[in-house]
């Protein structure tokens, strides 16, 4: 399998949306471009920053990279933390699965 039959999916994901009866999983994206995950993320961080959230480990690391959970926080320890995170994961389509496979 080549790496260009790879597509990353990568979405936003609600660690307590069940809970609260929301969605479990939004903002997400199917790409294939390293440069389109490293936007969607450095978006995702921008926004979490404006409702008051930082990430947990430095997002500069996560650039060029697309398998990864990277968790943003807020709180403090009186009232709690509240946390959600962005993930990215490998996934091989049928089609690319099935195009390059060798008979």
């Amino acid at each position: 399998m080549d790496k260009k039959d790879i597509t990353y999916v990568c979405y936003v994901q609600n660690y307590l949306g069940i809970l609260d009866g929301e969605d479990v999983v939004s903002s997400m994206i199917a790409t294939k471009k390293q440069e389109i995950i490293d936007k969607w993320l450095l978006d995702q961080v921008k926004e979490a920053g404006e409702i008051g959230y930082k990430p947990d480990e430095d997002v500069d690391s996560f650039i060029g990279m697309n398998d990864y959970v990277l968790t943003v926080s807020k709180g403090n320890e009186e009232e709690g933390f509240e946390s959600y995170g962005f993930v990215c994961k490998p996934l091989i389509l049928e089609e690319d699965y099935n195009n390059g496979k060798r008979n």
